[in-house]
Formats: structure tokens, sequence, C-alpha cells
């Protein structure tokens, strides 16, 4: 008991995970058995909150990184103000309110249940808006940013979560490119 009393006192400060070692098939080996997976199963909650409160802060980077270079551009006159442009600003800006959206579904992502919103899509044109709109970031590190898509058909999927790994995967290609590298989606 008095090993099961300081390993509470120990959860109770944070460090979950800890076990108790008591050889007994009593009540109280049975208890240090339970308290042993809910401590376990406390640690593995823990850790997975922490990592999914990780990569929520990098989605919402994304979106605004992209943001913030091509008005940069803009304003610096690299970039050109037109409507393709703005318009692309104005979906980065409302993938960016869904995401603050799902922050409030936390408890439903990190039970793995957020509903996916298919429709059937052209991934092409979700490749060709993500590389226009890296487009400034690639330049900014001197990398180049290269295109060869192929005809696909259409397919259904969740453009809204494809077009987040794909800004992910761009951003991190570019992010670990070497200047003067190149960056090619095909």
């Amino acid at each position: 008991l008095r090993k099961l009393s300081a390993a509470l006192a120990s959860l109770e400060t944070g460090r979950y995970g800890e076990t108790v070692q008591i050889d007994s098939r009593s009540e109280v080996g049975k208890l240090a058995d339970g308290f042993n997976r809910m401590s376990r199963s406390l640690a593995e909650q823990v850790a997975l909150r922490r990592r999914l409160l990780a990569d929520l802060a990098h989605e919402l980077r994304t979106p605004l990184t992209i943001i913030r270079g091509n008005l940069e551009g803009m304003l610096e006159g690299v970039v050109e103000r037109n409507d393709e442009n703005l318009n692309s600003l104005q979906e980065e800006t409302e993938t960016l309110s869904r995401m603050i959206k799902d922050l409030r579904d936390l408890s439903r992502a990190e039970a793995g249940q957020l509903t996916l919103e298919k429709e059937r899509t052209d991934v092409r044109q979700l490749i060709h808006r993500a590389v226009n709109m890296l487009e400034p970031l690639a330049l900014e590190k001197y990398v180049a940013l290269r295109e060869d898509l192929a005809e696909v058909p259409a397919i259904s999927l969740d453009p809204r979560r494809i077009s987040q790994v794909l800004y992910n995967l761009l951003t991190n290609a570019i992010r670990y490119t070497p200047e003067n590298g190149e960056v090619s989606v095909s």
C-alpha cells in the first residue's frame, strides 16, 4: 500500500507511466496491476496529446507562411497582384479558418474521428495551386520549384486534407533543399 501511495503521489505531480512492483495475487496485487495499466495508459495519452498539439502547430504555420510570403511578395512587387493570386490567398485564409475550427474538435481528433469531406477532385489542380502558393517561399530560399504533371482522372478525396499534406510535403522539401537546389513535383 505504501508503494501504491508513493506511485499515486508521483502520478499527481505529472510523472505518468510510473509503475509499482508488487508480487502478489491478493487484492493489493490486483490493485497494483490496475494502477500500472492506468499509469501506462495516461502516459500514452499525454504523449499522443503532445504529438497532436505539435502537429496542429505545424499545420497552422504552413498557411500562415504561404499567406505572409505571398503578401510580402506582392508588396515588394515580386509576386503579381492578380485575381488568381488573390483568390489563392483567400483560399489559404479559408483553410486557416477551417483548421482553427478543427482545434475545437480536439477530442474527436485525438480519437481519430475527424470526418472527411470527400468530393471528386482533380489532383493536378491541388498540386498546381500548392506549387503556385509556395513559389515565393522557394524563391526566397533560392530553390527552383517545378511541376511536371501527367493526366490523371479525378478521384474522390478530401481536397482540404490532401492540400494540407501537399503543403507540408512541399514546405519541408523547400526548407531542407540546399540553396540553388530544385524541388520537382511529378
